[in-house]
């Protein structure tokens, strides 16, 4: 639908926004951004993005953005790590459409890795499983992943189980107080 295509379209521009600034940061001060103090490469990654200040409302009761982009697209740094520990220098949550709906991971929001050889998308690119790590599937096919996951979260047992419910229904059938599905253990079910 016309709404994927979008946020397709706006994760592919954000992956090279990101990835020009994190080139041009190293190119700029003639080192690898690693090298440079957690606080000194936020600054100079930042000064190669078009930027505007976050307010207290950016995000939503999900994520809180660091940085917001002129464009409406939002992200969040992680824990930077000089030594880049398992290959991981940084991450950063994106949101590709700020607090514009859906707000869903795999949708539009997603995870990428900093990594000493630049910026590399979360997951595989024939298959993602918690939605943050779709951005590799997208990359890979110009898609959504188009099966569906959602974590189903057992507090006792800390068993944490992965939903399959099939593609999402084409039209919406449910009472106007519901406006979403959800994808649960019993399938398919209208939520708000």
């Amino acid at each position: 639908n016309s709404q994927n295509k979008e946020l397709v379209s706006h994760y592919l521009k954000m992956n090279n926004i990101l990835s020009n600034a994190l080139k041009n940061t190293e190119a700029t001060e003639q080192t690898k951004f690693y090298k440079l103090s957690e606080t000194d490469f936020k600054a100079k990654f930042e000064s190669h993005l078009k930027t505007t200040g976050c307010d207290a409302n950016a995000g939503d009761t999900n994520f809180t953005p660091n940085v917001c982009l002129a464009d409406g697209s939002q992200f969040a740094y992680g824990t930077f790590d000089e030594s880049c520990t398992d290959n991981i220098c940084d991450t950063l949550t994106i949101d590709t459409n700020g607090k514009k709906g859906p707000n869903k991971e795999g949708k539009d929001r997603f995870t990428m890795n900093l990594t000493p050889n630049g910026i590399k998308a979360l997951g595989e690119s024939d298959t993602c499983s918690t939605g943050y790590d779709c951005g590799a599937y997208v990359l890979a096919h110009h898609k959504l992943f188009d099966g569906n996951y959602v974590e189903n979260v057992d507090n006792n047992n800390n068993n944490n189980e992965i939903l399959d419910c099939g593609p999402e229904p084409e039209t919406f059938n449910c009472p106007p107080w519901y406006d979403h599905y959800e994808c649960t253990e019993n399938g398919w079910l209208c939520a708000n």
